[in-house]
């Protein structure tokens, strides 16, 4: 997903580097600089919940994150690691159990 959102340009929004212009300035520059980095932002949480499962989609939609999809990657990224972890964690569990019980899983 991020090699998709760098190759589109969007990956400094995800990543933090390039922040949101000032949405209650009455300068009209950068209205239209605000508008542009929104609709950047719509792109890029369409692009991370079509990416997803439905079920697991359902857990990361919330309209704050059309004005920030930092915060909604943040929160995959946490997400994807105790699932990572707990995934892991049985599956040396398993390792551990098969090995100590029968010698001949190995």
């Amino acid at each position: 997903m991020s090699d998709q959102l760098k190759e589109l340009d969007l990956w400094w929004i995800v990543s933090g580097h390039e922040k949101s212009p000032d949405k209650d300035s009455t300068d009209a520059a950068v209205q239209a600089a605000y508008n542009k980095h929104l609709r950047k932002c719509f792109q890029i949480t369409a692009k991370i919940w079509n990416a997803m499962e439905p079920r697991i989609c359902a857990q990361y939609t919330s309209a704050a994150y059309d004005e920030d999809p930092e915060s909604l990657w943040k929160k995959f990224e946490e997400g994807y690691r105790k699932a990572l972890g707990l995934e892991l964690y049985y599956f040396r569990r398993s390792l551990f159990d098969c090995i100590s019980k029968n010698r001949s899983c190995v």
